[in-house]
């Protein structure tokens, strides 16, 4: 899951415990991929404060927009956490994805959010 947008990119931070976290540290995270098999190596941890803000939907707003990655006009609400964007959806009542996002659409707002 989290290798292919490491690869793009996107800081990556992954939960994992026991024989997982272990595994992911002496080895990384495999992919398969049509276009070529890879290892990436995100950010592994057994603590969850490590990842990021808890996840707290009264502090949080939403706001719709529309994808700007091509011309299909994907409708997008995006859930914003201490000045983060912490999730990305599309209304299932959306005329044109209905309630489906493409890779960009889905993980695009990572690359807005690089400080990296």
């Amino acid at each position: 899951m989290g290798a292919a947008p490491q690869r793009a990119g996107a800081r990556v931070r992954l939960v994992a415990r026991g024989p997982h976290l272990a595994a992911m540290g002496r080895h990384g995270v495999r992919a398969r991929s049509p276009r070529g098999d890879f290892t990436a190596r995100p950010h592994a941890t057994d603590d969850p404060g490590e990842v990021g803000p808890a996840w707290d939907e009264s502090a949080q707003t939403a706001t719709t927009t529309v994808c700007a990655y091509c011309g299909a006009g994907c409708a997008l609400t995006l859930r914003v956490q201490d000045n983060e964007i912490v999730e990305v959806t599309s209304p299932h009542d959306s005329p044109v994805t209905h309630g489906d996002l493409r890779i960009k659409g889905r993980f695009g707002h990572q690359h807005v959010q690089n400080r990296g």
